[in-house]
């Protein structure tokens, strides 16, 4: 499968305001990284994202300053801005009748252990914690797969049953259940989440 055409960008659109955290993110990165050599790109986000909570309101009133400013600026220039057509694409929306999509053994499992890994690690951001739940499926048995199996196939079976009633043929279903290896990108795996785990 070919990778999804990139949605291009309008170079004169402006940019949007930065947060109190990013202004701090901009200034702080440089040192923290000559503080720490070899430090890998996602231990400097979850450094930072530490150094944040701890400062105090003090600490942190220059960065939000720079803040306002900035959403001021994209207010303003939002305010005057005329988009380019070239650049505007249609959404596409989805029929509120349209049966969801069967939800694979492995979005079964995260759905059953996600709590508990959340717990487990209460540090951890939404991306790490679905890279935990991965490595923790690719880990289990077959044996303890068992029972995410039964629920895949068994909410398979529901969904081919209301794409034939409303289509009439299977032909025009979509994929009905996403990889159940955990291989899926994150994204995928958060917009199944948001469709099916609600």
């Amino acid at each position: 499968m070919g990778k999804a055409k990139r949605k291009m960008k309008d170079p004169h659109k402006p940019k949007r305001a930065l947060t109190g955290f990013m202004f701090f993110s901009k200034d702080r990165r440089p040192k923290l990284m000559e503080e720490n050599p070899g430090i890998i790109f996602t231990e400097v986000g979850k450094k930072l994202g530490q150094e944040w909570k701890e400062l105090d309101d003090a600490a942190k009133a220059p960065y939000e300053a720079q803040a306002e400013a900035d959403k001021e600026r994209y207010a303003q220039e939002m305010a005057s801005y005329v988009p380019d057509e070239r650049y505007i694409t249609k959404s596409k929306r989805k029929d509120p009748n349209r049966p969801k999509r069967a939800m694979s053994a492995y979005l079964y499992f995260c759905k059953a252990h996600r709590e508990s890994v959340k717990a487990e690690f209460p540090d951890k951001i939404m991306v790490e914690v679905q890279a935990v739940l991965g490595k923790r499926w690719k880990e289990t048995t077959e044996a303890e797969r068992v029972p995410f199996v039964k629920q895949a196939e068994a909410d398979r079976e529901r969904y081919d049953k209301e794409m034939l009633k409303q289509f009439g043929s299977q032909q025009q279903a979509e994929p009905s259940y996403v990889d159940d290896e955990g291989d899926m990108g994150l994204d995928e795996v958060d917009e199944e989440e948001e469709e099916d785990m609600n």
